[in-house]
């Protein structure tokens, strides 16, 4: 009992360190810069469960902050695009593709992209099929 009250309290100690270092959703539209979009193109077998977009040198940690999941509990199906307005400038971005929820398989995918100055440019990001 002692020994899981630990665990316990070093998780929720944890959880709370990692919480004060969390980053909030980098903002795509940005006020002054022309405005244009990022699509994401599934070409993948499975599909996009996941999907995280940042802006090129925000980090945390050392690493790209790709910030949350825009997805909003939506999928990107095989064959199928969602476009994502954002202005003008260089964007990392990620997904994650899945196959079930417990046992399936899942596949990252890591790029970065940019969106041109010229109003309605469309930056184009394709995940491929593996």
């Amino acid at each position: 009992m002692r020994s899981t009250i630990s665990v316990s309290i070093a998780f929720s100690i944890a959880g709370l360190a990692l919480a004060g270092c969390a980053t909030s959703n980098p903002e795509l539209v940005r006020a002054g810069l022309p405005l244009g979009a990022i699509e994401v193109r599934n070409m993948a077998e499975h599909p996009i469960t996941d999907l995280r977009i940042g802006i090129c040198g925000e980090t945390f940690m050392g690493g790209p902050d790709y910030g949350y999941d825009r997805l909003d509990r939506q999928r990107i199906q095989p064959g199928a695009s969602m476009s994502f307005p954002a202005s003008a400038g260089c964007y990392t971005i990620s997904a994650m593709t899945s196959a079930g929820p417990v046992f399936g398989r899942t596949e990252e995918y890591f790029d970065t992209v940019y969106v041109a100055a010229e109003p309605g440019s469309v930056a184009v990001w394709t995940v491929p099929n593996r």
